[in-house]
């Protein structure tokens, strides 16, 4: 009875700590939304001789929709993989092990807290994003594009206009146009990226193929270069727009995962959770009369910290 109790006050716990997490992630999701509908972004004005908002309106090569995809469903079916990878002592990429689990059911809770943590990120990303949109109000390089001003001076060099001037047949496009730094493909871009190679340098340990990992970590950044790069090229943003949004995504990134590292074990392991680890693994190696240098050896790779280094 003792143990059914203590089964269900754990489970119980469990279940308010999901609950206040989920609570957090929507607390920082409804401001977004709300901001994104009902804002207006500052008015800027602008030289109708400005030559960088001169440029044509183009689709975007990496659409919105395309880029939550792949933002969100790479790095969760990443995430996902990894976590329910089958733990073979042989293997080419093994998963380093969390240190402790309130449940039996160790591969859910993995992915709960390494999502959760994604997901809260990805929020306080977006939050931040939509802050410096509609509170700086730069305009987009095919700002004069969308916007078709009128009744503009017939010399209107070095002359700043502040007036409503805009004619353009869609105001969306025309407060898309205002909404220019920092670059929200971008910010989201390299978030995902920085927090999936971190969360695949930490958990991944592929002992026989060295390079398969660094491999990976370029496939994602690559992604996401190329998603930030789209957005010049297609005069969505400008360069400091992009790169503005790029540090953005990063610094959230590396601040988040060092903020909760006593709540996301993976990314920072403790010395003596890893000792534990090991002398337990070779424990069992001795037991089972499988106790060669060279068995140890897969004991170490297989419970790797970040930065130790394999004999092979």
């Amino acid at each position: 009875m003792a143990t059914d109790a203590e089964d269900t006050s754990l489970r119980t716990r469990w279940m308010i700590r999901v609950g206040l997490d989920l609570t957090c992630i929507v607390m920082i999701a409804i401001p977004v939304l709300l901001i994104d509908r009902l804002a207006v972004p500052f008015h800027r004005g602008f030289f109708c001789d400005d030559q960088s908002l001169m440029h044509p309106y183009k689709a975007d090569t990496v659409p919105l929709w395309l880029l939550i995809i792949v933002a969100i469903g790479l790095p969760l079916i990443t995430i996902l993989l990894v976590e329910f990878l089958p733990r073979r002592k042989r293997s080419w990429c093994v998963v380093v092990p969390f240190d402790a689990t309130p449940t039996n059911n160790s591969n859910k809770e993995a992915c709960y807290r390494i999502l959760a943590v994604f997901f809260f990120g990805l929020a306080i990303t977006q939050l931040l994003t939509e802050i410096g949109k509609y509170s700086v109000g730069r305009l987009r390089p095919h700002f004069l594009s969308v916007c078709s001003p009128q009744n503009l001076p017939l010399n209107c060099s070095n002359i700043f206009i502040v007036q409503d001037v805009c004619t353009g047949d869609s105001p969306d496009k025309i407060k898309e146009a205002r909404l220019s730094f920092p670059s929200g493909h971008a910010s989201m871009a390299m978030f995902a990226a920085a927090f999936l190679m971190m969360y695949l340098q930490a958990r991944l340990v592929c002992s026989y193929v060295k390079l398969l990992k660094t491999v990976m970590q370029v496939a994602v950044f690559c992604l996401a270069l190329l998603t930030c790069l789209s957005r010049i090229s297609d005069f969505k943003h400008h360069w400091s727009d992009v790169l503005g949004g790029s540090l953005l995504g990063l610094i959230v990134c590396y601040l988040l995962v060092t903020s909760l590292k006593d709540y996301h074990h993976p990314f920072f392991y403790k010395r003596p959770i890893y000792t534990s680890l090991v002398r337990k693994h070779q424990a069992t190696y001795t037991a089972n009369g499988n106790s060669s240098s060279d068995n140890t050896a897969d004991v170490h790779c297989s419970v790797q910290m970040p930065g130790d280094s394999c004999p092979f």
